[in-house]
């Protein structure tokens, strides 16, 4: 199989003869390093190999200030709407949902070089038209607040940009704008480059512009990474492609492969009834295999990834994960989650802990390990046992006293966080530092590793808020303390080059492999759902020519099918458990247009469908029979002779063997914490009563 890589690299060889004056330029870092090894396995000696850059970190390079994290721009965008004293920003908290929405509508309106005072003037224009009406009533002060922040959007814009620039501070589209709208002049330097860029497909207005003005300083080829049966038929896949085409004529350019629709392919379509199968069916897929290097598990769903590790099998001597595994989803912030849950419900000066809190707590996997199965079985037992809606520290100070020392776990516990964010600060790098010291750098390092980037994102977190001065309630601690953990991922050690590679779908651009396995093929998770996160109406992007769903949907369909284009073998697995959303249940209509090619004869592969079916084991339950010997009669005539209550006959009647095993045997379901007075009890209240008040 010939991959675009090949391809690229056989240009290179053929077309440049000084490499120390090229430049090429690709969609992603993973592409970059699996250029420059083929490259370099061509035999090259005594030469210079190109720069090899991603256009990002090239346009990084000609801007002068800093693209900074997205926590960052929300704290300076929030300082600016203070500043301008927007109405009905109350706190940070309110703030955060719907700034991250201005955010993302500025990002567009640069990287798609939008004159931003034509816009918000007609955003204007089309909020006064909703809100025209014959009703002369006045608005409320919340319908009046809400108006003059749509009549506002364009102040905050112009004043947030001029408060980043003076800070040296950029969001990916500001800078990019920046380096398009000055390239003339920032690229003096490279008038005696060559530029080589490759495997692009979306491409923003402000770097079309970039490539462009870098074709007019020196000599420009270009190669798109897309297969002729996309652009023809007005396929969504070469949506951007032919848009492209209209607009340039760099050399190259028209340049395309025409494999997918001419080499041979096997699809394997797979249905499992749950995600947990799907990584299942991975791992018996790969245990089929013995050679991995040209293999590729790509997981539409990145929640997979947990799932599908802990189901390779052990023929897999070398694999590599590409995107990282987010903290997120590891067990310490299920145990701040825990933790915050207690701060939620906790009494006011600290006293009373609710019960189902406290015990999610200590049920946490780290705090079994830290205080022992048998503490926790006591602690749990003292709770249904008391039935402890509300739980005091004196319930359990015979339980925690025998701890260590350094680390009081009723103090910790019943510790109110009343000063945000220092009490939460110190609380959880307290306990992060026990769990840490707890652990074996042998057996538990992948335990040490998230507790080390916990620890980390607290202390990022605390330095935020101090550097902003930011006051937060706990409400806002969690969701920031979450916007934090979203940008922490950590990173599997392994060779990129080799054995089996498990990786997103952002980063399969430009790569290709014989064999493809696309877990998650569900419609939601491929394409994803249709986001409308924007304050900026449809019509008015499309009049200034923004994306929208259709490009959204334009973008996913080529991700797939480039993905796809020159494999030999196709795994395609999707769930039918519909879940919450009855869409999830839906396999991808990706898999409904091979269908519709295959069945008119335009793409010659072939389709298998399987149904994954978990095994059944099946054993023929004993029959279970009551002896009645002498023990069974003497334990009847001793409760009837103590007398028998109605429950006790109606369960005999119902079910004999649940009365053997309940006034015979005396077996108890295990007790449970009645929050509100069961009948059973309330029952017994009566009959006391009653007894009370008759008795003689």
């Amino acid at each position: 199989m010939q991959t675009f890589i090949d391809e690229l690299v056989q240009l290179v060889k053929s077309k440049y003869t000084n490499f120390s004056e090229l430049i090429v330029i690709l969609p992603s870092k993973r592409a970059c390093l699996y250029f420059s090894r083929a490259l370099k396995d061509t035999g090259l000696k005594n030469t210079w190999l190109p720069e090899v850059i991603t256009l990002t970190d090239f346009i990084a390079n000609f801007y002068s200030g800093k693209i900074t994290d997205q926590l960052t721009l929300i704290s300076e965008l929030y300082k600016t709407v203070t500043k301008l004293e927007v109405k009905d920003i109350e706190s940070f908290e309110s703030f955060y949902s719907w700034g991250n929405v201005l955010l993302s509508d500025y990002n567009r309106v640069d990287a798609y070089l939008i004159d931003s005072v034509d816009l918000y003037k007609n955003l204007r224009a089309v909020e006064e038209i909703q809100r025209w009406s014959f009703n002369s009533d006045e608005l409320s002060e919340k319908q009046s607040s809400f108006n003059d922040f749509w009549m506002m959007q364009g102040s905050i814009y112009l004043e947030f940009k001029r408060q980043l620039e003076k800070k040296k501070l950029a969001y990916s589209g500001m800078a990019t704008r920046h380096v398009a709208e000055n390239a003339s002049d920032l690229f003096k330097s490279l008038n005696k480059k060559s530029f080589l860029i490759a495997g692009f497909n979306a491409i923003s207005k402000a770097e079309q512009l970039i490539i462009d003005e870098l074709s007019k300083v020196g000599q420009l080829h270009y190669k798109p990474d897309i297969d002729q049966f996309f652009v023809s038929g007005n396929r969504e896949a070469g949506h951007f492609y032919r848009q492209l085409k209209k607009k340039y004529r760099w050399d190259g350019l028209t340049d395309i492969a025409d494999v997918f629709s001419k080499s041979k392919k096997q699809f394997n379509i797979i249905s499992a009834a749950q995600n947990s199968t799907m990584a299942q069916i991975v791992g018996q897929l790969l245990s089929e295999k013995s050679d991995f290097g040209d293999t590729a598990v790509v997981l539409a769903d990145e929640n997979m990834l947990n799932p599908l590790l802990q189901n390779i099998p052990k023929n897999v001597k070398a694999l590599n994960v590409t995107m990282g595994y987010k903290l997120k989803q590891t067990p310490v912030y299920d145990l701040f989650l825990a933790l915050s849950a207690i701060q939620d419900r906790i009494s006011k000066n600290g006293k009373t802990i609710y019960y189902k809190d406290l015990i999610r707590f200590i049920n946490h996997p780290y705090l079994i390990k830290l205080l022992g199965v048998s503490i926790v079985q006591d602690v749990k037992q003292t709770i249904n046992n008391n039935n402890l809606v509300y739980c005091k520290a004196t319930h359990f100070q015979s339980f925690f006293s025998g701890l260590d020392s350094e680390f009081d776990l009723e103090e910790f516990l019943f510790a109110k966080w009343n000063n945000i964010p220092t009490d939460p600060t110190n609380q959880l790098l307290k306990l992060t530092d026990v769990l840490s010291n707890l652990f074996n750098a042998k057996e538990n390092g992948l335990e040490l590793e998230y507790l080390f980037h916990f620890k980390k994102a607290i202390l990022q977190m605390q330095n935020h808020l101090d550097e902003y001065q930011i006051e937060v309630e706990l409400k806002g601690y969690k969701m920031l303390f979450a916007e934090i953990l979203r940008s922490f991922s950590i990173t599997f050690k392994g060779e990129p080059l080799v054995g089996l590679q498990i990786m997103g779908l952002l980063e399969t651009r430009m790569l290709d492999f014989e064999d493809v396995v696309i877990v998650s093929a569900n419609e939601g998770k491929l394409p994803k759902g249709r986001s409308t996160h924007s304050f900026i109406p449809w019509d008015l992007k499309h009049y200034f020519e923004m994306p929208g769903i259709k490009e959204q949907d334009a973008l996913y369909a080529y991700y797939f099918y480039r993905m796809i284009s020159r494999a030999k073998n196709v795994h395609i697995i999707y769930t039918t458990d519909m879940g919450k959303d009855l869409k999830e249940a839906e396999p991808s209509r990706y898999l409904r247009q091979l269908e519709y090619y295959m069945n008119s004869h335009e793409l010659p592969f072939n389709l298998q469908y399987n149904q994954a079916k978990p095994e059944i084991i099946s054993d023929t339950p004993q029959e279970n029979r009551i002896k009645r010997d002498d023990f069974y009669r003497d334990k009847l005539k001793e409760k009837l002779k103590k007398g028998i209550s109605p429950t006790a006959l109606s369960t005999y009647l119902t079910c004999p063997l649940n009365f053997y095993y309940k006034y015979i045997l005396g077996l108890r379901e295990s007790d449970e914490v009645d929050e509100e007075i069961g009948a059973d009890v309330f029952g017994i209240i009566i009959h006391k009563t009653l007894e009370g008040l008759y008795k003689p």
